[in-house]
């Protein structure tokens, strides 16, 4: 009978033992923390940072299938290109033991831009003259001096406007799902005859946000964060942009002078299909190896080969 009782004392120890009662623990927790997108998010770029963590470093996570690192403490973050619309994002985790998944509806809805064309002005102010513009998306509602005009499926429109001697201010505004942009072009008529004062027209603005300088030490990975605001492009929407970096030999200079060895470089992404009116955010991401010299380093960073250029510094120390 004592040795009844020993063996079943034995048993009930190894259910019991630590390794399984750990075991169970790990896999009941493995879970998906998404801090952004959140799910019902409208938002106003095609290309979006899907970033959150794990509960467990072991497991394998994955976004719309593409597989991520995870870095800093179970961290994850990938972007992500959005069609127009509604848009499901998958988010899966899995161990040996388990697996777990996310989906968030996100709604992708484009910032408006409008321009208006030059107008071809008459002789006189005796009749209307006729003036006219592009927008996007094309369902935007457009009114020019606050009048609706139609816009064609091309995204066209015109209207006939009647001239006044002195300032004639044209302005129009276009409106689509809580995105607001307008347009504006003064004609001037001094004794009848109508001028088109200099230094007006369609202004492309291109902005790429940076720090003066990065900072780095070596056997360091660092990302900094930038914006880049490519502006009104209502042509081959969306069209294909792409960034580039390209190791100089100093600030404003063209010359080659390639990076070490022991310093990488990328940005993420490179390439992108861009909508007008839209701030995208780029990842520069630097890796430096433990025999790396200290000192300055220079990167050109161009936008469509030299759209935009802008010299970057980086110091390793």
């Amino acid at each position: 009978m004592l040795k009844r009782s020993c063996l079943v004392i034995v048993l009930l120890c190894l259910f019991c033992s630590p390794v399984s009662v750990n075991s169970c623990e790990s896999s009941r927790q493995l879970a998906i923390n998404i801090e952004s997108p959140k799910n019902g998010d409208i938002v106003r770029s095609n290309i979006i940072k899907v970033q959150g963590s794990l509960t467990d470093n072991s497991a394998t996570v994955k976004i719309n299938g593409v597989i991520a690192n995870l870095v800093n403490d179970n961290h994850f973050a990938v972007f992500t290109q959005l069609h127009e619309g509604n848009n499901l994002i998958t988010v899966s985790a899995n161990t040996r033991d388990n697996e777990v998944e996310q989906t968030l509806e996100i709604d992708f809805i484009p910032a408006v831009s409008v321009f208006l064309n030059s107008p071809r002005l008459t002789q006189t102010i005796d009749s209307a003259i006729s003036i006219g513009g592009y927008v996007y998306p094309n369902q935007a509602s457009v009114y020019i001096n606050n009048s609706p005009v139609q816009v064609n499926s091309n995204g066209a429109f015109s209207s006939q406007i009647v001239l006044v001697e002195g300032n004639n201010i044209i302005t129009a505004n276009a409106s689509f799902f809580g995105s607001y942009d307008s347009s504006k072009y003064t004609i001037l008529v001094e004794n009848g005859k109508p001028i088109i004062p200099p230094g007006q027209g369609l202004s492309e603005i291109v902005q790429w946000v940076l720090p003066e300088s990065i900072s780095i030490k070596q056997k360091q990975s660092m990302t900094v964060g930038t914006s880049l605001f490519l502006g009104k492009r209502l042509l081959n929407i969306p069209q294909q942009t792409l960034l580039e970096r390209i190791p100089v030999a100093n600030e404003y200079s063209d010359e080659l002078k390639p990076l070490p060895s022991e310093m990488t470089i990328n940005l993420t992404p490179s390439k992108i299909d861009v909508y007008p009116n839209t701030t995208y955010y780029i990842d520069i991401n630097i890796d430096t190896k433990e025999d790396i010299l200290p000192g300055e380093y220079w990167i050109l960073l161009q936008v469509n080969n030299d759209e935009i250029r802008i010299w970057l510094k980086i110091i390793v120390s």
